[in-house]
């Protein structure tokens, strides 16, 4: 799942309270971020649908996805791959 030609969906399951999987398919999008080229668009599409929700789990991970968009230094993998990634602490 964890693929840029997913995150559509994902974005769309994330934000679905009655998803039984979605703190898994949170992890993904976390996952996508951290193994995809930065600059791919779906990427920066997906935050921008994000960034539209209410769902604080998604507009956290907009938040957290474009500033690594935007300051591409402050990257650090282990944050978004991984079993104590980012997506374990889906709210700041």
């Amino acid at each position: 799942m964890a693929e840029p030609e997913h995150l559509e969906l994902l974005v769309r399951l994330v934000e679905d309270p009655a998803c039984p999987a979605r703190r898994w398919l949170l992890g993904s999008l976390y996952c996508t971020v951290g193994h995809t080229d930065h600059t791919d668009p779906r990427i920066a599409a997906a935050i921008g649908e994000a960034e539209r929700s209410t769902e604080p789990w998604l507009t956290t991970w907009a938040r957290r996805s474009r500033h690594v968009l935007e300051n591409p230094e402050n990257f650090d993998r282990d944050d978004w791959c991984g079993s104590d990634t980012l997506a374990t602490r889906p709210v700041d």
